[in-house]
């Protein structure tokens, strides 16, 4: 109960600070400052620390075509200045700063945009009904006192997306387990890279990511943390996304 109580704090800190960090965006925008890729990086690392989180790692933040790739990491070789009409990918992950506290992780997106394309709205919906889907497996299961595992929520997350005509971009696994470490040693939401058939214990706490990723071109994810409680599982990093961002 201690360590939930340390996570779920880490995770309304860290939402907030995320939430802050995209209003930012929208100010620098909106009075034509710009800004880039390593800039709003460093600003989230100044408002993490201010909200009394740690960040043992920087956080991902990629403009534009850069979100085609899962893992991009801005480096002042491939800094990019954000353009009007671009998509913006922030991760983050962050703890309490206590040794051995859990960690909270979570993807928001935005766009440099009034009006996201309908092409792009669309899929981002797509990615929450997926995300949102995966926490009613682990729900409908609780409810019934079965068991479910890691392979088979992801397995549902995964279905929504290939039902939309998008599985082939789905390149990852949909969660990862949430510890001390920010990819813990528990039970992986996971039926492709390394097939976690592990049921879902009582009080683990894990990541829904799906994601969907053009190369050269623009990719999206959803995050959100799950702590599975006695009474079903609970999202703890609200409020979540259920629409991209508007920063034009």
């Amino acid at each position: 109960p201690a360590e939930l109580a340390e996570h779920e704090t880490a995770a309304g800190l860290l939402t907030g600070a995320v939430g802050n960090l995209f209003a930012w965006l929208r100010e620098r925008l909106r009075g034509g400052g710009g800004t880039t890729e390593l800039a709003a990086q460093a600003r989230l690392r100044e408002l993490a620390h201010a909200a009394g989180l740690a960040l043992p790692a920087a956080p991902i933040v990629a403009f534009g075509e850069h979100t085609a790739d899962p893992h991009y990491a801005p480096v002042p070789a491939t800094d990019a200045a954000l353009s009007p009409h671009e998509l913006v990918l922030v991760d983050a992950w962050a703890r309490l700063p206590r040794d051995g506290a859990p960690f909270a992780d979570l993807t928001w997106m935005g766009v440099a945009w009034e009006e996201p394309p309908h092409e792009w709205a669309q899929m981002f919906a797509i990615l929450c009904r997926a995300r949102d889907h995966g926490v009613e497996a682990v729900r409908h299961a609780a409810a019934a006192g079965k068991p479910v595992t890691g392979a088979q929520v992801d397995r549902v997350v995964r279905g929504v997306i290939e039902a939309a005509g998008y599985g082939d971009y789905f390149l990852h696994r949909t969660g990862h387990s949430l510890g001390a470490e920010v990819h813990g040693l528990g039970v992986n939401l996971d039926a492709v890279e390394s097939p976690d058939e592990r049921d879902i214990p009582p009080g683990a706490v894990f990541t829904i990511e799906p994601g969907v990723y053009f190369p050269g071109r623009f990719g999206m994810r959803t995050e959100v943390d799950v702590a599975l409680l006695p009474g079903g599982p609970k999202v703890t990093t609200v409020p979540f996304q259920t629409e991209l961002m508007l920063l034009g």
